[in-house]
């Protein structure tokens, strides 16, 4: 038996009701999955209704899909490929999704049954995933899926953005020269599609990694339906973290006390159900102590920052290094409001980065702008010797 996912679609707190009237939408091939359904529906107090359990032979079924699709509080679609391709079954679907969205939130409630990539506008629809699982485990995760409030499984419908984020870090007012390391970002998190994918920034101190990971967030936020930022400095920061996620997403208790447990349930939670959630891990001190914390699969998305460079076979590595000279000049003259001084911009940034060849302490030109506003002009001279 393979389950997937049940995804709702809803604008307001609602709840499926303990005695709910659920319409089942669904192709004959998924027949076997939609039996299933009607039988743990009905052990859970619904009432299911399967078109080929309840129309007689030789009956109008399309005046019998029309009069239940009416009736019903919930419209449940039974996802897969062929789904998706058939007529009746879009008909239905296209209805129900339509209705959601305009006039009865909480009407629509997806499961996938086979692997299948759903249309785009369905596809970001956060939900309960249970494709793959033991038997025992989806009826368990389906019972815990319709006692959830809807708003805990869904984002208002498409167009509206839905963001959870945590991300503690501002993005700068001058944020400068870092173009190609967005795009590099974006073309590491998109190389396994339909698979989580990691990609990792790595440089000196200092650079710029974090407040490159946050600028990200930012510019991406309308593509993920939750942003997710992580202390990777020390196991107990990525456990805390990750459990306050898992119950910003309902998936554990907010007074859940087995840190092993709570770790393990969202983990897992993000393997079936982390579409369109993007963590960042920030100053992780290298691939094996992270390891443990990420998930074993799933369609999530992770960016990690870290001084450590040896990422690959774990990650798509991505080196940030300080600025060209260029660069950091157009960052002191905007930062300072010092636009006559070019020369000496360039000579600070030359020296910033002399110095970071050679001292152990690594050095970058963001953080001398201060020194610089106050330089008298005379710096204006290039140092002889770095």
């Amino acid at each position: 038996m393979h389950v997937q996912r049940l995804r709702g679609l809803s604008t307001e707190p609602l709840t499926v009701k303990s005695m709910a009237d659920i319409f089942i939408s669904y192709t004959s091939s998924d027949s076997d999955s939609a039996r299933w359904l009607h039988t743990e529906l009905t052990a859970l107090g619904h009432v299911p209704h399967i078109h080929e359990w309840e129309s007689a032979a030789g009956e109008d079924i399309y005046g019998w899909m029309v009069k239940r699709h009416d009736a019903a509080d919930h419209v449940l679609c039974v996802i897969s490929d062929e789904y998706l391709k058939a007529p009746y079954s879009t008909l239905e679907r296209n209805a129900a999704l339509w209705q959601a969205a305009s006039k009865r939130p909480g009407f629509v409630l997806f499961v996938t049954v086979k692997p299948c990539k759903l249309p785009t506008l369905s596809d970001h629809i956060p939900g309960c995933e249970l494709f793959g699982v033991p038997e025992e485990a989806a009826r368990q995760r389906l019972k815990d899926f319709m006692a959830r409030p809807r708003d805990q499984l869904t984002p208002a419908f498409f167009g509206k953005v839905f963001a959870l984020t945590n991300v503690p870090i501002r993005v700068p007012q001058h944020f400068f020269g870092r173009g190609d390391a967005l795009r590099a970002i974006d073309q590491g998190l998109s190389r396994h599609e339909g698979r989580v994918a990691i990609t990792a920034l790595h440089g000196l101190r200092g650079v710029g990694k974090t407040t490159l990971a946050a600028a990200y967030a930012e510019r991406r936020r309308a593509d993920y339906r939750a942003t997710w930022w992580i202390r990777s400095e020390t196991p107990e920061g990525m456990r805390t973290d990750l459990a306050g996620l898992g119950a910003r997403l309902g998936w554990i208790s907010a007074d859940a006390q087995h840190e092993g447990a709570v770790l393990a349930t969202v983990l897992e939670r993000l393997v079936d159900e982390g579409g369109g959630i993007l963590l960042i891990h920030d100053n992780a001190i290298d691939a094996a102590a992270l390891r443990h914390f990420l998930p074993k699969g799933g369609k999530v998305r992770i960016l990690v920052t870290s001084n450590f460079h040896a990422w690959r076979g774990l990650a798509e590595p991505v080196e940030i290094a300080v600025w060209p000279i260029e660069i950091g000049a157009d960052y002191l003259l905007a930062r300072t409001g010092r636009s006559d001084e070019r020369a000496a911009a360039e000579a600070l940034t030359l020296w910033v980065d002399c110095h970071s060849r050679t001292s152990r302490r690594p050095h970058t030109v963001s953080g001398w702008d201060r020194p610089f506003r106050s330089t008298p002009n005379d710096f204006r001279r290039r140092p002889d010797n770095c």
